[in-house]
């Protein structure tokens, strides 16, 4: 019985390690607070945040292209998974959920940085669990839009 036990341990120990490897990024996860205390000053939106996570994780490729349009403008949705690990440096686990969202502060594709994704599912589970893998969905870039400083 023993024997199993070890064997488990040195498969999830394999998994976290092989996992933590490819997680190459440094993501953020954020909650936006209830917006029952909202005020008239537009500047403290950016403070209206929890910070859940602030670490390693992988960003998968994005892909896909579904297109949806509100009155006049057009908005192409792209979707991927980002994995982070079950623990944080602190061993505490990422308590992430639906709607909440994931930054990616550095990444080696320039054109990953700072986007911003809205996380639609997180899984749970699983045989050997090492990594929190992140459903999530994000808004394109548009010739479009206009970009201010």
């Amino acid at each position: 019985m023993t024997g199993m036990l070890y064997g488990h341990s040195l498969v999830e120990w394999y998994a976290t390690r092989y996992a933590r490897m490819n997680m190459r990024a440094i993501v953020e996860i954020f909650r936006v607070k209830d917006p029952e205390h909202l005020d008239q000053d537009p500047t403290a939106a950016s403070e209206r945040t929890d910070t859940l996570y602030v670490g390693p994780g992988r960003l998968y490729s994005v892909s896909g292209g579904t297109m949806s349009q509100a009155m006049e403008d057009e908005t192409i949705f792209s979707s991927s998974y980002i994995s982070t690990p079950m623990l944080d440096e602190n061993n505490q686990p990422v308590m992430s959920q639906a709607n909440d969202l994931i930054k990616i502060n550095e990444h080696s594709d320039p054109l990953a940085m700072h986007l911003v994704f809205r996380i639609l599912d997180v899984d749970a589970g699983g045989q050997w669990p090492s990594v929190r893998r992140h459903m999530v969905t994000g808004a394109t870039r548009s010739a479009t839009w206009t970009w201010t400083p």
